[in-house]
């Protein structure tokens, strides 16, 4: 029941995690195929959401350090 669209985000989500380089293109012979054309963008997304939530992590973990809520001056 997968679309062709979910496939190339799930074969983006797994290159990205087992590290495959962007340029590297394990997603076939034909890099301007509409198939690796997604692919690659599925890797990207897989790419930003796993260091968005990263990088959300440790600037919630250094505002509570630095107890930032006290420290800022309050919105106009």
């Amino acid at each position: 029941m997968d679309s062709d669209v979910d496939v190339a985000m799930e074969a983006g989500r797994s290159a990205y995690r087992c590290g495959h380089q962007r340029w590297a293109n394990p997603y076939g012979v034909d890099p301007a195929s509409r198939l690796a054309q997604m692919q690659a963008c599925a890797w990207t997304i897989g790419w930003a959401r796993e260091h968005h939530a990263t990088v959300m992590r440790q600037s919630l973990r250094t505002r509570h350090d630095a107890r930032a809520w006290e420290t800022q001056p309050p919105c106009p």
